[in-house]
């Protein structure tokens, strides 16, 4: 495949879409810049947050500063978090919020034990939530990075921290109410305590049902859950970190309303997830290449098969056994499915069937990933000219995934384009010819370091002239799909 090129074409480009043009900032960040988000945040260091609190308990940090969040700082590279109640009434009257799928009107009924939603669909008025608020009710506004650039940046940099899609909510209760009953939720949470104070309340899960659960719980009531574990009061300037299947509530002081921003991680990004992947991935190469697996179920299959068509359902429930003739055909269906399972478990094991399982896996993380900050994350724009002197890098680690398929073909799949509301655009999926791959495999296991253009390899071009094309090349599409920082 020496000398042999293609110019590659974003999903942007495809659709029409505009390059943006951006001031260019150079951006001389290194390794030692990274991983500030939990010694700024929460006070201790990334691998002892890992170590001690990650998925096992709690961990409460005060600034003693209510703008610690909103200033952020800009030699760390940490965004602010812009959001508090006069933003929410802001963009509340500039557009159209969807009770259910944007808002949330609800309070605590506590003769009830349970929530209570004001509507749940329909559209609210600006006057309407406001009469809301001053009656008791609460609100949950999601997905306020739609509206706030900043905050959109700042869970790109979440994302970056933990390697997998992150989310953002904020909830607004009137002083001494509370809005949601104890319950646990499916996603680790990081809750900024924006504006007044709130007192929580935490659990330990029942049971082992609850421990680092993969599903949000129904609510509980109260005698549930009689005395906390743990009970403190949060204060503007306030972090705290939840492990998913933590029991919680929170209820404010009689003294001021509240309101604070939760940023959620590994929602679906467990083992089990990735086992599911590797799974369906293995199902689908058999279906292909194998013709008995494409075959249609037999009819009798539903017919013999299931628990209630089991000897021991049947002996127990004193059910009238299968006939002779159902009891071999299920004995045969059994043995069809245990063959299956066999096959697909030995390809399952297979290092290359896993490694793709993987790179499928992140590809559909990277598909909900926030883009690149227009203000924040100093990409290339498309009109800055790049030379073989250059040095450059992606975003980031996480931006996008090198894949390989298919023969003779490298494909880079990445958030560059992604839309601010998750799942709204096609992923960036940009197509290289085989011999692209060792290029950018660099330009990822280098990151966070610089890597000069010129010294970007293609083993397979012996021709100097050719290897400097197709190293701008690369540099061009990457900058063009909006993943490439330049020092």
């Amino acid at each position: 495949m020496k000398g042999s090129k293609k110019r590659q074409v974003t999903k942007a480009e495809e659709a029409g879409g505009d390059t943006k043009k951006l001031k260019h900032s150079h951006h001389t960040e290194n390794v030692e810049t990274h991983h500030v988000f939990f010694e700024y945040f929460l006070k201790v260091s990334r691998s002892e947050f890992f170590k001690t609190y990650f998925e096992k308990k709690h961990l409460l940090c005060s600034h003693g500063d209510p703008h610690h969040f909103s200033s952020g700082n800009e030699k760390l590279h940490i965004p602010p978090i812009q959001w508090s109640t006069e933003l929410m009434l802001k963009h509340a009257k500039n557009r159209p919020l969807h009770f259910g799928t944007d808002i949330s009107v609800v309070r605590f009924d506590k003769e009830k034990g349970c929530r209570v939603t004001y509507k749940s669909e329909g559209v609210t008025t600006p006057a309407e939530l406001k009469q809301c608020m001053d009656s008791g009710w609460s609100v949950r506004f999601l997905r306020p990075h739609e509206y706030m650039e900043s905050d959109s940046a700042f869970i790109s940099l979440m994302e970056r921290e933990f390697g997998c899609y992150c989310g953002l909510n904020s909830y607004w209760t009137p002083a001494g109410t509370q809005g949601f009953a104890p319950h646990y939720d499916d996603v680790d949470v990081f809750l900024f305590q924006m504006e007044g104070e709130k007192e929580w309340r935490l659990y330990d899960p029942l049971d082992e049902v609850g421990v680092l659960t993969r599903h949000s719980s129904e609510d509980f009531q109260l005698d549930e859950y009689p005395e906390p574990k743990y009970f403190f009061t949060l204060k503007a300037g306030d972090v705290l970190y939840m492990p998913r299947g933590m029991v919680h509530q929170g209820r404010t002081t009689a003294r001021t309303h509240s309101l604070h921003v939760t940023f959620s991680a590994n929602q679906m990004n467990t083992w089990a997830d990735v086992m599911q992947q590797v799974a369906a991935y293995s199902v689908g190469v058999l279906a292909a290449n194998r013709l008995e697996w494409r075959k249609t179920v037999p009819l009798d299959l539903p017919r013999v098969l299931g628990i209630a068509n089991s000897d021991t359902f049947r002996e127990t429930a004193g059910v009238t056994p299968l006939t002779e003739l159902q009891k071999s055909k299920r004995e045969t269906f059994l043995l069809q499915l245990r063959e299956r399972v066999a096959e697909m478990t030995l390809l399952m094991t297979e290092e290359t069937n896993l490694d793709t399982s993987v790179d499928v896996y992140v590809k559909e993380s990277i598909r909900k990933l926030q883009p690149p900050s227009a203000q924040y994350a100093h990409t290339v724009p498309a009109s800055v000219e790049l030379d073989a002197a250059a040095r450059v890098r992606l975003v980031s680690a996480t931006c996008c995934r090198l894949m390989m398929q298919y023969e003779g073909e490298a494909q880079v799949v990445h958030c560059g384009t992604n839309s601010h509301v998750c799942l709204q655009t096609e992923i960036g999926e940009l197509r290289f010819e085989a011999v692209f791959a060792p290029a950018v495999a660099t330009l990822l296991s280098r990151y966070p370091k610089f890597t000069q253009v010129s010294s970007l390899p293609f083993p397979d071009f012996d021709d100097p002239a050719e290897v400097a094309e197709n190293q701008l090349l690369l540099v061009e599409t990457l900058r063009d799909s909006n993943i490439l920082q330049k020092e």
